[in-house]
């Protein structure tokens, strides 16, 4: 994915959207510090299990991460409850754009896990992205050919309980998570 950002908007960001990378005048952020209130951070909402608060170097005004108040590492570290929460505070976060004067036609919700996926702040997060028609944002991917039905089929054959549990008794993870 690449980030385009519309002209006069700051070039020089230190934030790609599939990294979760967050940065003030060139430090990194830890979410934990966050969370723990020793580190700055403009908070919006939050619930029991997640804390929202506003990126510091936004895609959109708005843009926001949603984040656990427990330290997970990323998506496989939430279990349903922590989960749920996540996106019903990104959900709650989405109604409050929609009805604010902040510049909203449309949201992203996004999450990446791992290094190869882009993640770089490695405590679980949710982005909530405020889009606008002529906000300059774009993802450009490669798309390789279309499947096949054949080849979506044995996708979802991989994919099954059952398929998964025979390859987890023969062979290590392709994906190298558990």
């Amino acid at each position: 994915m690449t980030r385009h950002r519309p002209p006069g908007r700051n070039q020089s960001s230190h934030f790609t959207l599939a990294t979760g990378h967050a940065s003030h005048h060139g430090r990194e952020l830890h979410f934990c510090d966050i969370v723990a209130d020793t580190a700055d951070a403009t908070r919006i909402a939050s619930n029991d299990l997640c804390v929202a608060f506003l990126d510091s170097s936004p895609i959109n005004p708005g843009h926001t991460l949603v984040v656990p108040r427990a330290h997970r590492q990323d998506i496989h570290d939430l279990d349903e409850a922590l989960c749920a929460s996540m996106f019903n505070l990104a959900r709650r976060i989405s109604g409050l754009l929609r009805d604010s004067a902040v510049p909203c036609e449309a949201i992203n919700l996004l999450m990446s896990k791992g290094a190869i996926a882009g993640q770089s702040q490695f405590h679980a997060h949710l982005h909530v992205v405020p889009r606008n028609k002529s906000d300059g944002f774009s993802f450009v991917e490669q798309h390789p050919a279309r499947p096949t039905g054949t080849e979506l089929a044995e996708t979802a054959r991989l994919l099954r309980p059952e398929a998964m549990a025979r390859a987890q008794q023969h062979a290590p993870s392709a994906c190298g998570f558990s």
